[in-house]
């Protein structure tokens, strides 16, 4: 699906999805917005081998989606939630860190 949001075209993918790479001439967007549930995981193998699951299937999620130049975010259910900037650059510990502690994160744009 996608939508317009603060004058950027956005697609949203499930997890599984954001996996796959699309064609490069359907990356007609400018964000990647992700949903993913990794919550058994973190059931199953623990905190530390949660966190390192995400960042790594997040990367490789943003290489498939969003390599070519496109911001992506991904919105993790059970905390983890990953920003890459457009030139590839993977947010700092405290986005990913603050997303498990705090129930929303809120990202703005500007007018």
């Amino acid at each position: 699906m996608k939508f317009q949001a603060f004058g950027s075209e956005f697609k949203t993918l499930i997890c599984y999805d954001a996996l796959f790479m699309p064609s490069f001439f359907d990356r007609d967007y400018d964000v990647a917005l992700v949903q993913s549930n990794y919550g058994v995981f973190r059931e199953v193998a623990g905190v530390r081998a949660y966190n390192h699951m995400i960042k790594i299937s997040n990367i490789l999620s943003w290489f498939s989606g969003a390599s070519n130049g496109k911001s992506y975010i991904n919105v993790e259910n059970e905390g983890g939630s990953t920003f890459f900037g457009i030139n590839g650059q993977m947010n700092d510990v405290g986005f990913f860190d603050s997303s498990q502690k705090k129930i929303f994160t809120v990202i703005m744009g500007e007018n």
